[in-house]
């Protein structure tokens, strides 16, 4: 993300009522806050994975490669670390994949 994103997202994160609103829903927090490229956004079943992360705080996607798994778990990091700072709650966000490569070359850029 660029810094005057950041800053965008971080005034909107400033109200409480979207605040406590974005806490429990990834969803809402991924269209309502992330700045997506022209024409882009949440696949229907990108989203179904984040809602079922909210309910059961764990998620396994199966999928081939170029589905979209690392949008997935980059907007679900976004959505907890941001929401969890904003209220002031202490937390660690933990990545992991196969493979060094794999987090450097794909997960991590897209939280960026």
């Amino acid at each position: 993300m660029t810094q005057d994103a950041l800053r965008q997202l971080g005034s909107r994160l400033q109200s409480a009522g979207q605040r406590s609103r974005w806490y429990n829903d990834p969803v809402a927090f991924a269209e309502d806050c992330i700045v997506w490229p022209q024409g882009e956004a949440l696949a229907p079943y990108q989203g179904d994975a984040l809602t079922d992360l909210a309910a059961s705080h764990r998620l396994a996607i199966r999928a081939p490669h170029s589905a979209g798994k690392s949008v997935v778990a980059s907007r679900a990091v976004l959505w907890f670390v941001c929401t969890r700072e904003a209220k002031g709650d202490d937390w660690k966000a933990l990545t992991t994949a196969g493979s060094r490569h794999q987090l450097q070359r794909y997960l991590w850029p897209e939280i960026r």
